[in-house]
């Protein structure tokens, strides 16, 4: 795809609603992104300066690994290392907060219940298929 000519930019993206176990908000919106591509995307949908992530390489190396955009952690008492479940096609799953961000743009749809994962790891948890084409 990135190479027809006209795109400007092309980036996998896997987008799930997820049901949670809080019983005042039962749904999060958790984006797959290919961290090691392109940051076009994601510059669009995210501030960069407004996201803390404590250890890229343990958010990129651990399935359960979820950043969760800052509104969502106030309301539900989340902090950097904390757990929480959501249900997945593979049946409910513990999450672990690795990071926060402050959505931009797109990126506040759902009134701040939206959570990214990487994409290799959310197409495991959320059962997406193997094949990723860009």
């Amino acid at each position: 795809m990135r190479a027809t000519p006209g795109v400007v930019f092309a980036e996998p993206v896997i987008e799930v609603v997820a049901h949670t176990m809080f019983e005042d908000q039962g749904m999060l919106l958790v984006l797959g992104v290919d961290t090691a591509s392109d940051q076009k995307l994601r510059d669009y949908q995210f501030d960069r300066s407004n996201v803390e992530v404590t250890d890229p390489l343990v958010f990129v190396a651990q399935p359960d690994s979820i950043l969760v955009s800052r509104a969502f952690a106030e309301r539900h008492g989340l902090k950097v290392g904390d757990k929480f479940p959501l249900f997945t096609s593979r049946g409910r799953k513990d999450f672990t907060v690795r990071g926060t961000f402050k959505p931009e743009g797109i990126g506040q749809v759902f009134g701040g219940n939206i959570a990214v994962m990487d994409i290799y790891s959310a197409q495991f948890v959320f059962n997406r298929g193997h094949i990723l084409t860009g």
